[in-house]
């Protein structure tokens, strides 16, 4: 059973990196569709959460998720990037996080375009140097090669996750420090299903 676990999770981790280059190509050829559908960002944190749980335990490390309530209850927009995106910056927080632990936040703010709706993933992990921030949303780009080798990974995840985030008319940024961990906010202006 064991054996079968590690095949299946290496098969998954294939998987990801060629749907991650997909992106990209779709991506850069502008060929990007996005979905309009209603959808709960509770649900979708939920869904990361359990995505993401035994991985933290078996770490040591905790994960937990929050939504403020000034977030609606029924958005309006593509669950299934913006669900992506939230992996990605849950994957690389807990990659990156040998102790302490992980939070994801939601909340809203009601604009006269809608809402802007802020994401962020929290981390008590290694951080990243203040000279290599602005790498980290480039390409096959790691903050340090050393890292590569260490944690592994193909330097895509946070690239793709900024331009699907850009490509839903939001931004992506990072706050860290350097062996106290990070924060990634993506956040994107949507509507909610009855206004």
């Amino acid at each position: 059973l064991r054996f079968a676990e590690i095949i299946n999770r290496s098969g998954q981790n294939l998987l990801a990196i060629i749907n991650d280059v997909l992106d990209i190509s779709k991506i850069e050829a502008g060929r990007l569709d996005l979905d309009t559908n209603p959808f709960s960002l509770d649900q979708i944190l939920a869904d990361v959460y359990g995505l993401f749980a035994e991985r933290a335990r078996e770490r040591g490390v905790y994960l937990g998720f929050s939504v403020d309530p000034s977030v609606p209850t029924v958005l309006v927009g593509d669950a299934t990037r913006l669900n992506q995106v939230i992996t990605n910056l849950v994957n690389n927080a807990l990659k990156f996080t040998e102790k302490g632990g992980v939070v994801i936040r939601a909340k809203a703010e009601k604009t006269e375009a809608g809402f802007k709706v802020a994401i962020s993933v929290t981390d008590t992990g290694i951080g990243i140097a203040k000279d290599k921030l602005a790498l980290v949303f480039d390409r096959f780009a790691q903050a340090d090669q050393s890292i590569t080798r260490r944690f592994g990974g193909t330097g895509l995840g946070l690239a793709i996750s900024k331009r699907l985030i850009e490509a839903m008319a939001g931004d992506i940024s990072v706050t860290s420090t350097e062996g106290k961990g990070s924060t990634f906010t993506a956040w994107v202006t949507m509507q909610a299903e009855h206004e």
